[in-house]
């Protein structure tokens, strides 16, 4: 009997049980629910029944941030291991080995930089669209960002699903200004930012955000605002050129 029960049972136990991944589910810490963990990682680590916004690690928030989820490390200079030889329950030095095994990462602070054209640009948020395979089933014609946002707002779910993700990486970037530059106010924009319901979106992420909220508004160029931008950019070396030529001319004249 003791041989059935200490080895054939757990041989055969062992053989019948499947092996769980312990990240396969995540459990909302809001309202419990069990979600697949694939599905939250999809929509950016939030939970799409309860809305809740999971921690994210520094990886995945600058994979869902750039193009293609490619990016280029900035490293980070070395610091000394434990400066100050702090102490209480654990030493500083033990707490950061931890910290390094568990994460993986070297420090607290992750920098990257790459290209946001794909996911914040026109025709990033286009191709999204069209890639989805929801063209064929709406009559009315798609050709701009607006068309897209105006589907959101009806209650298209495929323009919804484009508008949160968007609304997500924008607020990711304007957190990222706020706390850099402090500004009082931050004006959208352009043919992607000029619209009342991604204003709105945003406006809803910023308020459950846990750093200092900025005042994001509508800027008063509207759709133009981009090009005129460019256009100054542009112009801005010739427009200087000139007035030092100007400047010079003067100058020579007087002197005459």
């Amino acid at each position: 009997m003791n041989w059935l029960t200490n080895v054939v049972r757990p041989k055969i136990r062992n053989m019948l049980r499947r092996e769980t991944p312990e990240n396969l589910w995540i459990k909302c810490p809001d309202s419990g629910q069990l979600v697949f963990y694939k599905d939250v990682e999809a929509n950016q680590f939030v939970i799409p029944g309860s809305n809740y916004h999971m921690r994210m690690g520094a990886v995945a928030r600058l994979k869902s941030i750039f193009d293609n989820e490619t990016w280029f490390d900035v490293a980070l200079p070395e610091v000394a291991a434990d400066p100050l030889r702090f102490r209480d329950e654990k030493r500083y030095a033990d707490r950061v080995k931890d910290a390094r095994a568990r994460t993986g990462l070297n420090d607290a602070i992750k920098i990257g930089y790459g290209k946001l054209e794909g996911a914040l640009s026109a025709s990033g948020i286009l191709k999204g669209w069209r890639a989805s395979g929801q063209a064929s089933k709406i009559r009315s014609r798609v050709s701009r960002v607006a068309d897209v946002w105006d589907l959101a707002a009806a209650g298209n779910g495929e323009a919804r699903r484009i508008l949160k993700q968007r609304a997500m990486i924008l607020t990711d970037v304007i957190v990222d200004m706020a706390l850099i530059l402090n500004p009082n106010l931050i004006l959208l924009g352009g043919e992607v930012g000029n619209h009342a319901v991604l204003l709105r979106e945003v406006k809803g992420l910023l308020e459950g955000s846990e750093f200092a909220v900025v005042r994001v508004e509508l800027g008063a160029l509207g759709r133009s605002a981009v090009l005129r931008g460019a256009a100054s950019i542009a112009l801005e070396p010739t427009i200087l050129r000139l007035l030092r030529t100007t400047r010079r001319g003067s100058r020579g004249l007087m002197a005459r």
